[in-house]
């Protein structure tokens, strides 16, 4: 898949199973969304997604790494498999920086494709709510296991 050949929408939709956000989705509405998504290739140093950056994507990695920073602090990189600019796709703010680690291969969509695609499905729909509810409930483990414990009371007086 690393060559420039472009990819087909078959060859879209079969990768597009194996990343979580679209795990669930119907194979009908799948290939859908796969025929409005766009094949890419970037050089280290491309930046992708950032704060205020007009016209976001929601993006896939096909192969490579992404660096990702919040401010000046890393973020775990993200690789194939991964989505980003999905909240900024929605239109919320966008908070990380993502840059190209090393050459990467992407499928992306533009907002009101992704929305479109919501729109047309509520068994897609269904399925993004239920992989956003699975990286919500990862980031709260997250948060619960690095948070300190209050202290205990001491009922013995």
């Amino acid at each position: 898949m690393d060559t420039q050949t472009p990819l087909t929408t078959v060859e879209k939709a079969a990768f597009l199973t194996e990343v979580d956000l679209f795990r669930e989705v119907p194979s009908d509405t799948l290939a859908e969304l796969a025929a409005r998504m766009e094949d890419g290739w970037h050089e280290p140093g491309d930046v992708l997604l950032e704060p205020d950056m007009p016209d976001v994507r929601l993006w896939v990695v096909l192969s490579g790494r992404m660096r990702v920073t919040y401010g000046d602090e890393p973020r775990p990189d993200l690789g194939r498999g991964d989505a980003f600019g999905l909240l900024a796709s929605l239109g919320l703010p966008q908070l990380e920086t993502i840059t190209v680690a090393e050459p990467c291969r992407t499928l992306s969509v533009a907002p009101d494709e992704y929305l479109d695609a919501i729109a047309d499905s509520t068994a897609f729909a269904i399925a993004n709510l239920r992989a956003l509810g699975r990286r919500i409930r990862a980031c709260e483990q997250r948060v619960t296991t690095q948070a300190p414990r209050p202290p205990v009371a001491d009922d013995t007086r």
